[in-house]
């Protein structure tokens, strides 16, 4: 029913691998190149605060809306909105890959950006 049965839950070792690539100027940064690094496993099951996410992808604008557009897509993008575990301000992305069930708790909590 998902991939999280297969890979294992994300605090192991990952068991499944993907690679994503493509061809864009790199002036014409864009959502592609983020979740091109996420499939990659880069910023993957490490909780990191907004700022680091922005860093690590080399994202040029606040990381907010992409954690936001990741989440339409499928992806668990986590808070401590969404789970109180997490400390404010931290933010994680537990795998590389988006659920495929429509059942999943997470995708229906609502992320809020750590300053609201």
């Amino acid at each position: 029913a998902d991939l999280v049965q297969l890979n294992g839950y994300y605090q192991y070792a990952s068991k499944l691998n993907a690679k994503m690539s493509f061809i864009i100027p790199p002036r014409a940064f864009s959502i592609w190149h983020v979740l091109a690094q996420v499939v990659n496993g880069i910023g993957v099951a490490k909780q990191m605060t907004a700022g680091t996410y922005q860093d690590l992808f080399g994202y040029p604008e606040p990381i907010f809306p992409i954690f936001e557009y990741l989440r339409k897509l499928g992806y668990e993008v986590r808070n401590h909105n969404t789970n109180p575990q997490i400390q404010y301000g931290d933010y994680l992305i537990p795998y590389a890959f988006p659920t495929l069930t429509p059942r999943s708790i997470q995708l229906r909590k609502t992320l809020r950006a750590a300053n609201e």
